[in-house]
Order: structure tokens, then sequence, then C-alpha cells
């Protein structure tokens, strides 16, 4: 068991993608303290050490978010997006434009 900060993600994937908040595919300098029925907006982003990052395509992640712990009555667990056997599969809340997910809450 492991206690995290609640404002900060944690990113379980290898060493060559990069999981941050942002803001118009740009990361904030600065975390972004959400009010009520804000939109949260991450990015995840291919690095390549030659420079060849631009010609990865993600074809198949996983994403989790959750509030409290397991141990805590307010404990709230969500997997709005999850592998599948031939890409991603979506929450029925999550709308898919372009490469941006929506999370309609």
């Amino acid at each position: 068991m492991q206690e995290h900060d609640p404002d900060s993600f944690i990113n379980d994937g290898d060493t060559d993608f990069s999981v941050y908040q942002c803001n118009k595919y740009v990361q904030t300098s600065t975390r972004i303290l959400l009010e009520k029925d804000e939109n949260l907006v991450i990015c995840l982003e291919p690095f390549h050490p030659v420079g060849m990052a631009h010609v990865v395509h993600i074809s198949n992640f996983n994403t989790k978010m959750f509030a409290g712990t397991s141990c805590t009555p307010n404990h709230v667990e969500h997997n709005p997006i999850w592998f599948g056997t031939g890409g991603w599969n979506l929450d029925p809340l999550v709308i898919k434009r372009g490469s941006i997910f929506y999370l309609i809450a």
C-alpha cells in the first residue's frame, strides 16, 4: 500500500512516455487546482532519445482515476479508458474527438 500526494500524477508506464496536466497540448507550468465541474486535461506524450517521437502511434492505453483511499468510506475509483484487444475501450461517459478524449461528468 502506498500513499501519494493527491495533487500529483503517477506514471506507471515506461519512461518513454510522459503524463502531465496540460492546457491546449502544452504542459502547465504549475498545477491547476480544479473546482467542481471543471475539466481535468492530461496529455500522454511519447519520448524518443533520437527525436523520433513524432512517428510513435499510441494504440492502447489505460487510465485510472481515484480519490480517497480504499480504506476510507469516501473512496471513489473510475476507469474511463482501459486496455482492449484491438485498442482502448471507452466508458460510455467518454467521447473521443480526434486525439482528444472528453469525460462527461
